[in-house]
């Protein structure tokens, strides 16, 4: 198939990431106050990770357009 146009999007703004990576850290230093609370920790540690591997792939071809 042959593309007429491609653009590939990242998140790639340090803002984001920031706020992305402070979550892990401030439920380590949470858990570490209160009780240790491992979901917390594992939900902190996995949604970072799945925004690294976020992308956004858009193609334009003669038949339509596909996300």
């Amino acid at each position: 198939m042959q593309f007429l146009y491609e653009e590939n999007q990242k998140f790639t703004h340090w803002w984001i990431w920031i706020i992305l990576l402070s979550s892990p850290i401030l439920s380590i230093y949470s858990c570490v106050l209160n009780n240790l609370n491992y979901n917390f920790i594992i939900i902190s540690f996995a949604v970072p990770f799945c925004f690294y591997f976020l992308e956004l792939r858009v193609f334009i071809t003669k038949k339509g357009l596909y996300y």
